[in-house]
């Protein structure tokens, strides 16, 4: 009788650690999107990147993580000191989706290393023709920050965001992420 007790206790105590375990892991938290957003994400979605020119030695590192619809994952865009130009990842929704004028577009980034002598840009698309221009509020204001949400709402139809730096010469090297963009 006593040896069952134990085995009982034992595999109380066993699965008690598995769901602390668990719950710990989170499975939601830093890698959603924001409460009550839908990451654009999923079926045919591309994320491309592009450079300018101008902007010798940038680059984009992981861009595809701009749109796998885990926020714990980013795309990571290089600027050295030396450098000057545009840096930007578009994710394109997939085909058919068309977001409405009016919806929320909300975007995960932060400044990984690096002044502040950058620009930010949310730029929206439909069909590859430009949309609308937004600018990150604050943007270059921040320094080493954790990753922060920026919202807009959308002033015309959309099925793609782009979110652009805009590097001067110069200053130090930069290092943004961008984690993802959703939509209410």
């Amino acid at each position: 009788m006593k040896l069952k007790k134990l085995t009982d206790l034992n595999k109380f105590l066993a699965l008690s650690c598995v769901a602390v375990f668990l719950t710990a892991c989170g499975g939601g938290g830093g890698g959603s999107a924001p409460s009550g957003f839908t990451p654009i994400a999923g079926g045919d979605t591309q994320a491309t990147s592009s450079v300018a020119a101008s902007c010798v030695d940038c680059a984009v590192a992981s861009v595809d993580a701009a749109a796998d619809g885990n926020f714990s994952s980013a795309a990571v865009l290089r600027m050295p000191a030396t450098s000057s130009g545009i840096v930007a990842v578009r994710v394109t929704a997939q085909d058919g989706v068309v977001y409405p004028m009016g919806s929320d577009i909300t975007f995960r980034w932060g400044r990984a290393s690096g002044g502040s002598s950058t620009s930010v840009t949310l730029i929206t698309y439909l069909d590859g023709v430009q949309t609308a221009t937004y600018v990150a509020d604050g943007a270059s204001n921040r320094e080493r920050q954790p990753a922060n949400n920026d919202a807009f709402s959308a002033l015309a139809m959309f099925d793609a965001v782009e979110f652009s730096v805009n590097k001067q010469a110069g200053t130090s090297d930069s290092e943004l992420t961008i984690f993802g963009f959703a939509v209410r």
